[in-house]
């Protein structure tokens, strides 16, 4: 697990294109969890366009001393990888990897040009596409039918859901609450089922959300 479970990340693995002076750039970025996840990636990167003139990477790893890397693959010193890995660091991103693949078109296009082409072909991937990453626990949860719209109802505008419901002679179901607001939480739903609610801990889990509610 993560060392620093707050964070932000593209949701999956999400791509543009670009065609600048007929050059194509073609950006494949992704959310990671290790280095060796990140290294995985940039190599099915450069074999799926192994053909490319350049295939330039960087990523940020959360740990406990953020692991930063960056392969310019050619390109002149500070004119690809680099300025993607400062668009990270500026946008506050990390367990993130972008593999940007070049094309020459014939046009050279210079050191700033090569700069404002391969930043821009990674701002264009993830724009729209960040999200906040936290840490949600998971209980097991059960309450009297007579107490499930209420609680429903709650639930509904404080968490993402609750699932893998189950009616027995109570009524079961998973539900996932924000770390940090969990005791208060836990402690709303006792007093909504008049202190009928029975939960147990499951698991932790590292999600994307907004506003506290998870992203499927």
């Amino acid at each position: 697990m993560c060392a620093n479970k707050e964070y932000r990340s593209v949701l999956e693995q999400v791509s543009a294109e670009e065609l600048i002076n007929k050059s194509k750039f073609i950006a494949n970025t992704k959310h990671v969890l290790s280095e060796e996840e990140a290294i995985a990636f940039i190599n099915e990167m450069k074999d799926k366009y192994k053909d490319a003139t350049h295939n330039v990477s960087a990523y940020i790893i959360n740990s406990n001393i953020p692991t930063k890397r960056y392969d310019e693959d050619g390109e002149p010193q500070g004119s690809s990888a680099r300025p993607i890995l400062s668009v990270m660091e500026m946008e506050g991103l990390s367990n993130i990897v972008c593999v940007v693949t070049r094309y020459f078109g014939g046009i050279k296009l210079g050191v700033g040009g090569l700069v404002r082409a391969y930043s821009g072909a990674f701002k264009k991937s993830i724009e729209g596409q960040i999200y906040d990453y936290g840490s949600f626990l998971k209980y097991r949860s059960t309450f009297p039918y007579a107490e499930f719209d209420k609680i429903k109802n709650y639930l509904s505008h404080t968490v993402y859901d609750f699932d893998n419901l189950e009616y027995m002679e109570n009524i079961s179901a998973d539900i996932y609450i924000k770390e940090e607001d969990s005791e208060e939480l836990l402690e709303t739903l006792k007093n909504l089922s008049n202190r009928e609610l029975d939960y147990e801990f499951a698991d932790e889990y590292i999600k994307a959300h907004i506003d506290k509610r998870i992203v499927k």
